[in-house]
């Protein structure tokens, strides 16, 4: 049972990579900006640090979906097109643009895909990675402590479309506390305040951002929800989402350099 799995060791793990290149740079970049909308974390990860444990790894399989037949067995499939879900791309786009990365967040909505005789298993709830013969199995303790990174829901582009940021009592004093705090308030103000005019004109500017060829070209998961995002509160969240895109891809240099470095004892 997937209850009890085992715990793969370093040696097993790179054993499983061992056909597996590093991503390049761009792929490291790119899958940061996938990762902080891969879900609507500002629904579901705290908006304050500490925030919630993001695990980055590799695997064999990634952008991979994980079967369960009706017959109570398990397969790993290439994804020919895009799934149920807007981050289920296809496997041979999810390699062109991110590699063998992979993620995991005990945080968020799950989303199953039922069919007539399989159902497809969420498999970025938890640190974990297939087999070849599909079965789940942990982490390496040392992949995960290089891989992990806390993150608030602030990483994702529609936490500045939230306008109910207006109801706030508190910001942390790290993050700028009264002062940021008045200047959110303002900002949901403003855009609560807006004439019909103003909000389409707010609309149009979003709307060309979204379309700009170089913003869908690095970072379209972020061009995709562009036309919900508040300027004003864009604006003061963009150093801290920034700040934890960094952090993101610091997490995934750890990560690689560590498997590099095992690979060339």
């Amino acid at each position: 049972m997937e209850g009890t799995m085992s715990r793969l060791s370093l040696g097993q793990y790179l054993d499983l990579l061992a056909a597996v290149p590093l991503p390049t740079e761009p792929q490291r970049d790119g899958f940061v900006d996938y990762v902080a909308h891969a879900h609507s974390w500002y629904k579901h990860v705290p908006p304050f640090p500490p925030g919630a444990p993001f695990y980055f790894f590799l695997d064999k399989y990634a952008g991979c979906d994980r079967v369960r037949l009706a017959d109570g067995g398990t397969v790993l499939k290439e994804r020919a097109e895009r799934g149920f879900h807007y981050s289920a791309i296809p496997t041979t786009e999810y390699r062109r643009r991110f590699g063998f990365l992979a993620f995991s967040c005990g945080s968020g909505i799950t989303v199953r895909l039922v069919g007539d005789n399989s159902v497809v298993i969420p498999r970025d709830k938890t640190a974990r990675v297939p087999g070849d013969d599909a079965r789940m199995r942990g982490l390496p303790t040392e992949i995960l402590q290089a891989g992990m990174v806390r993150l608030t829901g602030l990483i994702h582009a529609s936490a500045a479309a939230q306008l109910w940021w207006n109801h706030l009592e508190g910001w942390p004093e790290e993050l700028g506390g009264r002062a940021v705090l008045e200047k959110i308030h303002a900002c949901c103000r403003r855009a609560l305040d807006r004439s019909p005019t103003e909000r389409q004109q707010t609309m149009n500017l979003l709307q060309r951002l979204q379309n700009d060829q170089r913003l869908q070209e690095t970072r379209p998961e972020e061009a995709m929800h562009m036309p919900m995002v508040d300027p004003g509160l864009d604006e003061i969240f963009g150093p801290e989402r920034r700040r934890q895109h960094g952090e993101m891809r610091n997490a995934i240099d750890r990560m690689c350099e560590l498997v590099d470095r095992q690979r060339t004892r």
